[in-house]
């Protein structure tokens, strides 16, 4: 499934829908349905790597990524970089020089800033993260790697990648609760793999701190806690840029049912047109 950007006047009636559904919620109940946490996968499958590097300017705590998060259980502020690799199946650490630092981190071992608690960061060789990043090895001697973080940190990741910086904070805030709400209804949806969701558009797009910017902090932060609801269940809240004219009932795309998610006329996509042929044989 890709997912997609809200576009147009849909912001307004997106954003309507959003505050009659979250209005009609108690906030007791919004609160304790949200998880604090989330894991997201970065590498795993065909994107798995033998070998990871991570640097951190203010050095590393070496601990454990918990449903809680990140339990530090050995500092190590000297070390500014370090190697992640799979030795003899299990997931071990090394300096810099090849020195052994660790043979076997354990099952939920994980690496964070030092100062992780105070928005320090780990760099890889692909972007910024906050939270911790917990590796485990696969069969073939590759590693996962993970991303565990509270759910607002995530989403300010998130936002920007599915809908720009740059709309009205009120559209961003509406994307915010979206965003949350697709979260919470498709955690676990990669259990097999170890994580919640990954950081592709199979889930939602993902990209750390680097896609981070103070609109979409301000719409995460000034909506945290939010999320779309149903007869006390969370929505599933799919959301997309161009409709072509007309939404598509889910039972018609994916063999099940849901009455919120009916094919509808959407005027607001009226500027995108688009045509289709199919041939049969």
């Amino acid at each position: 499934m890709k997912i997609q950007r809200l576009t147009g006047k849909s912001f307004f009636i997106f954003f309507m829908t959003v505050l009659l559904l979250i209005s009609t919620t108690p906030s007791s109940v919004l609160a304790s349905s949200v998880p604090e946490h989330i894991r997201v996968g970065l590498l795993y499958g065909t994107t798995a790597v033998a070998t990871y590097t991570v640097s951190s300017e203010t050095g590393f705590f070496l601990g454990n990524a918990k449903d809680s998060g990140f339990q530090s259980t050995l500092p190590l502020p000297a070390y500014v970089d370090l190697t992640v690799s799979v030795e003899n199946g299990h997931v071990a650490i090394r300096d810099p020089n090849g020195v052994l630092i660790s043979s076997d981190i354990g099952i939920d071992g994980s690496l964070a800033a030092y100062h992780y608690e105070n928005g320090g960061l780990i760099t890889t060789g692909s972007g910024k993260y906050r939270g911790c990043l917990a590796f485990s090895a696969n069969s073939n001697g590759t590693l996962t790697v993970i991303n565990v973080l509270t759910m607002d940190e995530y989403l300010y990741g998130v936002v920007h990648k599915e809908m720009s910086q740059g709309n009205p904070i009120e559209a961003l805030k509406a994307q915010a609760v979206a965003a949350r709400s697709f979260a919470v209804d498709n955690l676990g949806r990669h259990a097999e793999d170890g994580f919640d969701v990954c950081a592709t558009t199979h889930c939602q797009v993902y990209d750390g701190f680097i896609a981070e910017y103070p609109s979409t902090i301000l719409a995460v932060d000034e909506t945290s806690g939010l999320i779309l609801w149903y007869h006390d269940n969370p929505v599933a809240a799919y959301y997309h840029k161009n409709s072509g004219g007309h939404t598509q009932s889910i039972e018609d795309v994916w063999s099940s049912y849901s009455p919120y998610l009916m094919g509808i006329y959407d005027p607001y996509s009226s500027d995108y047109p688009w045509t289709a042929t199919i041939y049969f044989d």
